[in-house]
């Protein structure tokens, strides 16, 4: 394994014994997984995704296969010391996979594609008249992920390399966004994400919590016909989660100076998130 240590870092291919063995102690491990998921009400569609996409299929070639479903969450990339990609937890994607409420034949945008695991679940759901577009900001990355998927013979998974802060002109409106970078709490209305969100439609991403410092918020955002934003689900503030964060032109590199406290008050307000200006300070400083 590449030193994560190291200035840059990646994996590109799995190997024929990934693809060939399947490990009774992997096995194990992921029915004890759907077993929770089961226990956790979500739905037969989103626990028959995850019981035939597996995520072994998306790690490190030399990952130990006995942690493909526990909570570690394997490195991708790092980049000058900062990890920029890196596999969410299976608990975590299936949490974020909910809140969207993936209907058959939906149009997706992923904004961070990582090894393509989310996004072959996605694929799952939306079946063989949806669609899914998944844009990775590293092109060493998107193509490890755009392997893992041609390997399963996944097709209607679109991988772009490119700037997802900026989301995919191209391919919108979506009935569904992604995002698996956290944000800033930026102005909603005004990010390229939200105006490329189909009315009616809901973009799930984690905000706060910039360079993976574990205090993330996971939002919900719908969008009304008249074009304002809404929290689609209420909003846990207790439960944290660590992401990477957004890069580019509309991520953090614009905040590195320090959160814009009005912006951030403005999001969790008229959200109807019920904080003060107090609290809101707290969250996000």
């Amino acid at each position: 394994m590449s030193n994560p240590d190291s200035e840059a870092y990646y994996y590109d291919a799995l190997p024929a014994y990934v693809l060939e063995n399947l490990g009774s102690t992997r096995v194990r491990t992921k029915k004890t997984f759907l077993r929770q998921l089961a226990k956790m009400d979500y739905s037969p569609e989103l626990i028959e995704a995850f019981q035939y996409i597996d995520r072994n299929l998306f790690l490190p070639p030399d990952y130990p296969e006995k942690y493909a479903y526990s909570k570690i969450t394997p490195h991708l990339k790092r980049e000058r010391g900062k990890l920029i990609s890196s596999v969410s937890e299976p608990g975590v994607v299936a949490k974020m996979t909910a809140l969207l409420d993936i209907q058959k034949g939906d149009n997706v945008l992923e904004v961070g594609t990582g090894s393509g695991y989310q996004g072959a679940i996605i694929s799952w759901l939306v079946g063989e008249k949806g669609v899914v577009r998944t844009i990775e900001y590293d092109e060493r990355v998107a193509q490890f992920a755009e392997s893992n998927l041609h390997n399963l013979g996944i097709e209607n998974v679109e991988v772009i390399v490119g700037d997802g802060s900026c989301g995919y002109e191209m391919g919108a409106p979506y009935d569904r966004i992604i995002v698996t970078a956290s944000l800033p709490p930026v102005l909603l209305k005004d990010s390229p994400l939200f105006q490329q969100l189909k009315p009616g439609g809901v973009m799930v991403a984690p905000v706060g919590g910039f360079e993976y410092e574990g205090n993330c918020h996971m939002v919900a955002i719908g969008k009304s016909e008249t074009q304002d934003p809404f929290l689609a689900k209420p909003v846990n503030i207790s439960e944290h989660f660590s992401f990477v964060s957004m890069q580019g032109m509309h991520g953090w590199d614009a905040y590195k100076q320090g959160i814009m406290f009005g912006q951030a008050f403005y999001f969790m307000h008229t959200l109807g998130w019920g904080v003060s200006p107090q609290e809101c300070l707290q969250q996000w400083r």
